[in-house]
């Protein structure tokens, strides 16, 4: 029970501790911090400067990478212990949001490679600008959802498990 009970407050630690800086790319991130990285490069987006459209690209592919392989490392941590603690159902349910987030992710991180936003007009550049907004707002949307459900779930596991 001990250890279940470290596993949890270890996850929830995660969740609600945004860390100020974030070394290595191999580290867990909290659900919190990835979403603070990515409204951070979707803030750095000022629309119609095609000149800043490469560097901006470049740090916004980066970022996206550093949270899904953060995400990822989280996820695995929570994920091994998930179907014990939590039964099967709610487990895949959790399981399922850590996909779709990663899903999101990928596909965002991929649709930032294959725009050359260079090439574009001003109103192309500032629609295809607003999509990769509007994409990172919906990255965060999720996690913010999916960190405020397991939330609650391991806060009340958390509390059944003192209480024995």
């Amino acid at each position: 029970m001990e250890h279940n009970v470290a596993l949890i407050s270890s996850v929830i630690s995660e969740h609600h501790v945004t860390r100020a800086h974030v070394r290595l790319a191999g580290d867990t991130i909290s659900d919190e911090e990835a979403g603070r990285l990515l409204r951070e490069a979707r803030n750095e987006w000022i629309p119609g400067r095609p000149e800043a459209s490469a560097d901006r690209r470049t740090r916004l592919q980066q970022t996206l990478r550093f949270v899904a392989d953060g995400l990822n490392n989280h996820f695995a941590t929570e994920e091994a212990f998930l179907f014990t603690l939590l039964g099967e159902l709610l487990a895949r349910a959790l399981i399922l949001d850590h996909r779709r987030i990663i899903e999101a992710l990928d596909e965002a991180h991929a649709a930032a490679a294959a725009m050359e936003l260079e090439q574009l007009e001003r109103e192309e550049l500032l629609t295809h600008e607003l999509r990769i907004q509007r994409s990172i707002d919906h990255i965060c949307h999720l996690i913010d959802d999916h960190a405020r459900r397991e939330d609650i779930v391991l806060d009340m596991m958390l509390k059944a498990l003192q209480d024995d």
